[in-house]
Formats: structure tokens, C-alpha cells, sequence
């Protein structure tokens, strides 16, 4: 379970990421915010169950990423190593497989990976800041109801429709959800909100 309080440092520490590298609205630049932090980016094709990893051999750190991803899981993957990074420290080597977007690998979908569950939350902070979105919301007058909104929103933030739905409800800026994300998001929502 991750506390309010950790929900909200793990917030400041996603906007002290964006106020370095100087980025005021979507989409955010993960590889730009790598570099920053002095972090190498690799892209490799890996099985299908490999979403990303993270390796640290002394001040070198790199991120490895499933080339055979799509676009918008490969930016994810990249915040949620670098949350991974931030929040969890120094460890040698950190490999995430295939993992359902919303809440991390297998064991954080049961609400026990608690390093997993942070590390989506700085991704989710990173990639769809909370003031971005708000800013969209009210220069837009958007309908939060309608689907081809939440898929105007995704792609204009470079992430997934899935991502974006689960965001928006999230940050209870959305009433419903749209279709495609409704069941599954129902079920974990309070896993990782708490």
C-alpha cells in the first residue's frame, strides 16, 4: 500500500525531473530527462515478456528498452525506470517483464511489490503531470466523458488511450471511463491508490 504521503513525495520528485529539464507541457522528453540524470538509453529487441531493465555497474546506469515495444510502452517504461531509479536507489540490476501498465509486474497486480506500484506512480507523474492535464482540461473544455477525448489526450501526451483513461480517473478528473479501459482499471485503481 503506498501512503498519501508517499504518493506526494513521489509527485515532488517527478516535478523536480520536469523543472530541470525545463519542460512546461506534453509531451515530456523521457530520453532528454535520462540524459540529464546522466542515464544511457538502450534500445534492444527482447522477448515478448521483457518490458525494460535497469542496470547500474558504478556511476554508469542504463536503461534498457524493448525495441519490439510500442512507442508509447517504451516512453512508460523508460519513466518507470527512472522512478525505479530515483525512488529505490542504487541496485545493480532491475528487470521488469511484461507487466500489466497500471500497477507493475505480476506481484504488484496483488498489491505486495510496493517498489513496483512507485515506480508506475513516478511514471504516471512524469509522463502526465497533474497541472499539464488540469491546464488541458480547462483550455479545452473538454467533455471527460467522451472516449475520442481521453484518445485526443493520450496522443497529444505520447501515451497509451489505457494509461491516459487510467490517469484522469486517478486524479478523479473523469467521471466514467471509456470502454476499452473500464473493467480491468476498475479492479486495480485502489490496489495502487490506496
Amino acid at each position: 500500500m503506498v501512503t498519501r504521503k508517499k504518493r506526494e513525495q513521489i509527485k515532488e520528485a517527478a516535478g523536480k525531473f520536469l523543472l530541470l529539464a525545463d519542460i512546461e507541457k506534453p509531451p515530456v522528453s523521457v530520453n532528454h530527462i535520462a540524459r540529464l540524470q546522466g542515464v544511457q538509453v538502450r534500445y534492444v529487441p527482447c522477448e515478448e515478456e521483457m518490458a525494460g531493465l535497469l542496470y547500474r555497474e558504478g556511476e554508469q546506469v542504463i536503461i534498457g528498452v524493448n525495441a519490439l515495444n510500442t512507442k508509447t510502452r517504451q516512453r512508460f517504461t523508460i519513466a518507470h525506470e527512472l522512478g525505479y531509479l530515483q525512488i529505490n536507489g542504487p541496485e545493480k540490476l532491475h528487470v521488469d517483464v511484461k507487466f500489466n501498465a497500471f500497477i507493475g509486474n505480476p506481484g504488484a497486480s496483488k498489491a505486495i511489490d510496493t517498489a513496483e506500484i512507485e515506480a508506475n506512480i513516478f511514471a504516471f507523474e512524469l509522463l502526465m503531470p497533474e497541472a499539464f492535464l488540469k491546464r488541458d482540461i480547462i483550455e479545452k473544455d473538454y467533455d471527460i466523458e467522451d472516449e475520442e477525448w481521453v484518445r485526443t489526450l493520450a496522443d497529444k501526451y505520447k501515451v497509451s488511450m489505457s494509461i491516459m483513461a487510467f490517469r484522469l480517473s486517478d486524479l478523479d478528473l473523469t467521471l466514467s471511463l471509456p470502454s476499452v479501459a473500464t473493467r480491468p482499471l476498475q479492479r486495480t485503481q485502489s490496489q495502487i491508490c490506496g
